[in-house]
């Protein structure tokens, strides 16, 4: 396949870095599209001030990958829990924010807004030529703009199944409740909490430092499945506020700000997805299943594509992401 024209779908963390991987391997003219008009897009799972990013799997494979990051040591002391150090957090949304900054000074062109894409065109070649399937000819925006390409690739995450009905249950829609708190440093509220490690209260959440630039302490719950509301679900204010009493009383009955649901797609495995679609005859990839440890993996997400994208044989050859 001639590396050029490729259109990515997603701007998040999947995409983002695909973009980078790709450019890096030579391929030109490269487009992302996005429903979002800005990055970190709103619709993307890694968005946000803080995500967790731990070498801590019970999958070796994983855990080899997730030591591509580094990690240091420092000391704990008058606590009784339990300190993983081969874990902590980064800052997800400037993550993003900068590879997209980086990505637009070498070429990688975006369409944000009107470039959300609302159909993949395909076109039957001659049996005789291609075998027997369809192949992608460009996508279709919902502002009526057609763009022409010969490899889609599709980085949408808990939105994919829209595009790509193909994937079917293998990854289903979740989502966790986010809400933060607006910390001063009248009272040093946001310096008292400088430097404390991710803390997670098994059943109740977890929550990160103070953001340094907007003194937000930012509170999550683990992953919930059918909601549709926008705002986070009134039981799950309530155990957040449990969270706070818990761990930081004189919180406990500030406002939440700042409350969201932050989507993802979960697989029963915990598994990606990234492979071609079947049927597609290599010119459709899919990249889902983030199971909300995608950006854990944002540096070197994107060079499993390129390495799909170099097999002869047009297969996925890592059985985990078939």
């Amino acid at each position: 396949m001639a590396k050029s024209t490729p259109i990515l779908i997603g701007a998040g963390a999947f995409g983002l870095s695909t973009a980078l991987h790709l450019s890096r391997a030579g391929y030109t003219h490269i487009t992302v599209v996005g429903k979002d008009d800005a990055v970190p897009a709103r619709y993307s799972a890694a968005n946000g001030l803080h995500k967790i990013v731990r070498a801590e799997y019970e999958d070796a494979f994983y855990r080899e990958l997730a030591l591509v990051w580094q990690f240091h040591d420092g000391p704990l002391t008058g606590q009784r829990s339990y300190l993983n150090r081969y874990a902590g957090y980064a800052q997800s949304g400037h993550a993003l924010a900068a590879v997209h900054g980086h990505l637009c000074k070498t070429g990688v062109r975006f369409r944000l807004g009107s470039g959300k894409v609302v159909e993949i065109s395909y076109e039957t070649p001659s049996e005789s030529a291609s075998g027997a399937g369809r192949i992608a000819r460009g996508v279709k925006t919902v502002d009526g703009s057609f763009c022409p390409t010969k490899l889609v690739i599709v980085a949408m995450g808990a939105w994919a199944s829209r595009l790509i009905p193909e994937i079917g249950s293998q990854a289903v829609a979740k989502c966790w409740s986010v809400a933060h708190v607006q910390l001063t440093d009248e009272a040093e509220e946001a310096s008292a909490l400088k430097g404390i490690p991710v803390t997670y209260a098994r059943d109740l959440g977890f929550f990160f430092e103070p953001d340094p630039r907007t003194n937000l302490l930012k509170l999550r719950l683990a992953a919930l499945e059918g909601f549709v509301q926008e705002s986070i679900p009134g039981d799950d204010e309530r155990k957040l506020r449990r969270l706070l009493a818990h761990t930081l009383p004189a919180l406990a009955e500030r406002p939440l700000v700042k409350r969201c649901l932050c989507w993802l797609a979960d697989t029963s495995d915990s598994d990606y997805i990234i492979d071609y679609v079947p049927g597609t005859l290599s010119s459709v990839i899919v990249m889902s299943g983030d199971s909300g440890h995608g950006f854990k993996m944002f540096p070197i997400a994107g060079s499993w594509v390129t390495d799909v994208l170099k097999a002869t044989d047009g297969k996925q050859h890592e059985a985990h992401w078939r």
